[in-house]
This record gives structure tokens, sequence and C-alpha cells, in this order.
């Protein structure tokens, strides 16, 4: 049963690319799993979230991205509540989640597996935008060459280095 709070998600404003979450309860039919989960992750910043396994880890990521509904609490990104929203309606908002089983097509390079993403953003081809986030992700991730080089081809078995689910 996860419990975590944090005190300074309560009274903050948010910040651009700002996720919060307060007071999240959420669970499988009967069963409450999260309880009054709360956090702030600003822009830049990573949060790490363990635990053994049932304690409600990948039950907090679905409800985060909608895949399960919370009971109660309160999910905002850039202060705009999430709640009620259906997945797709948090991929545009800008939120995804990045399944652990890294879910790419294995004979695509990384840059094409991150193309894909347009189809989310409902975008025919690379915009500015694109074109951006692209840059980021080589910055991040040097080994996958440059946005424009980039033809190395993904497997199940690459390294992190150059993974196209670590880089979305």
């Amino acid at each position: 049963m996860a419990r975590v709070t944090d005190k300074a998600a309560r009274g903050q404003r948010a910040a651009a690319g700002t996720l919060r979450v307060s007071g999240l309860h959420s669970g499988y039919r009967r069963v409450t799993v999260l309880h009054g989960v709360g956090f702030t992750l600003a822009p830049g910043t990573v949060l790490g979230i363990s635990g053994p396994n049932g304690a409600g880890k990948s039950t907090l990521l679905k409800t985060i991205a909608g895949l399960l509904t919370a009971s109660a609490g309160e999910v905002t990104l850039d202060g705009d509540s999430l709640l009620g929203y259906r997945p797709h309606r948090r991929v545009a908002a800008g939120l995804a989640l990045v399944p652990e089983g890294r879910q790419v097509i294995g004979s695509l390079s990384v840059e094409s597996n991150l193309a894909m993403t347009l189809m989310a953003r409902r975008r025919p081809r690379p915009d500015a935008e694109h074109r951006r986030r692209l840059a980021e992700v080589f910055a991040l991730f040097p080994s996958c060459g440059s946005g424009s080089t980039c033809r190395r081809p993904c497997c199940p078995a690459a390294s992190s280095r150059c993974s196209p689910s670590a880089a979305r």
C-alpha cells in the first residue's frame, strides 16, 4: 500500500512543465492501493519511485497517465487539472507513460522510433517542436548520434545509452 506525501506539493504555484500530484487515491475495484500520494516534479528534475512488488508503483504511474481512475486527489500539469482527461488527452497535454517493456520497433533507428511520437501529437511530419525535442534527446544520449545521422537500429539488448524507450 503506497503512502507518500510531499508537504511542498501543497500551496506552490506551478512552473511551466510542472507535474503535481496531491492526495492521490487509486486502486483496483474495492482495493485502494494509493493512499494520499503527493509530490511536485519541476521541469528538469528526476523523481525515483521504488518499492517492493505490490507497493503501488505501477498503479501510481497508470493513474497519472489516466489508465486508472483516481478515487480522490489531484493530478495537474502546468497548473491544469488532468483528472477526467482520457489518456490520449493527457498525451496531447504533454504527459506520456513509456512502458517498461521497451515497446519499440527494432528494425527502426532511434530517431525513427521517436518520430512515431508525432502521431500522438497529431502531426503528419516533424515540426520545430519535434526537432527541438530530438535535439534534447540526442544531447542526453550522444551515443545515438545527431538527429540527422542517427541510423543505429534499436534492439531489445541495446544499452539504455541508445534506447528509444529511455529517450522518450
